[in-house]
């Protein structure tokens, strides 16, 4: 699961997959863009796991 929130409007964007790629990454990145097409982003990335052990 991927979350943003605007803290100026408490709108919150997410995305779940069943598998975390670089493609479900950047559609949420999109997702973001598009929702906030002018201003200021800023992300912060935790260091979730995004593996799984076999």
């Amino acid at each position: 699961m991927f979350a943003a929130i605007n803290y100026e409007t408490g709108h919150v964007i997410h995305r779940e997959e069943e598998k975390f790629t670089v493609n479900v990454f950047q559609r949420f990145l999109d997702d973001i863009l598009q929702s906030n097409p002018e201003g200021q982003i800023v992300i912060v990335l935790d260091n979730a796991r995004t593996t799984s052990r076999r």
